[in-house]
């Protein structure tokens, strides 16, 4: 019997709305943030009380009334080896909305089995400082949903995922109003490495959908 499975990847209930993301993978439900840190108001402002604030006299916590908490992403399926695929698969659809290496380390390591309403488990360290807010989750939902059933499209988004996390740098920090924020070239060996290991994993995750990049006869 398939279960439900924490992500820590939280959204406002107003972009579950808006955006529909419960429609864009069947598989997905909305619970209120069980770590109780997020909130959001109607005009989609977002507020994160720290852990010092929050047991600084828990028993008493009330977040103003113009609060309300934020929903983290739950994820339903067979057993956790499928969950982990599921999440996985999920952030690459992050890094395809926006390529920022970070990325991989939004939400929770690994997926944990929800337990239902009361389960204190994660209203503590260190599940609290792995549960983060992310806007491209509808993004994020699609491309599980999408890649679900095509091996191609499976392997093609873990190599590419791969490769941002071996090198890769935000679009922020590439957009060519910036000028050249880094430098391109490093005398340190391991980066090289690194940097050709990116390159041929993100080849591969092109031919993986059977397309290829040929270089200009000029």
């Amino acid at each position: 019997m398939p279960s439900r499975y924490h992500t820590g990847l939280l959204a406002t209930p107003e972009e579950v709305q808006r955006l529909q993301l419960e429609t864009l993978f069947p598989s997905a439900s909305f619970i209120p943030d069980p770590t109780r840190r997020y909130f959001c108001n109607d005009t989609g402002s977002r507020w994160t009380f720290s852990c010092f604030e929050m047991r600084s006299d828990p028993q008493y916590f009330t977040p103003p009334p113009d609060m309300r908490p934020c929903v983290e992403v739950l994820i339903e399926a067979s057993n956790t080896e499928e969950a982990i695929n599921y999440l996985s698969l999920l952030r690459s659809g992050l890094l395809l909305a926006l390529p920022n290496p970070w990325a991989h380390h939004c939400g929770l390591m690994h997926p944990i089995e929800y337990l239902g309403e009361g389960d204190l488990r994660l209203d503590s360290e260190p599940f609290w400082s792995q549960f983060s807010y992310e806007g491209r989750l509808n993004v994020g939902l699609f491309t599980l949903n999408a890649a679900l059933g095509h091996g191609s499209f499976v392997y093609a988004l873990e190599k590419y995922s791969f490769s941002l996390e071996l090198d890769g740098a935000t679009a922020h920090s590439t957009h060519p109003s910036y000028g050249q924020i880094f430098e391109n070239t490093s005398p340190i060996a391991r980066d090289h490495v690194r940097q050709l290991a990116a390159i041929i994993f993100a080849y591969s995750a092109i031919e993986e959908l059977g397309l290829e990049i040929r270089a200009s006869g000029l």
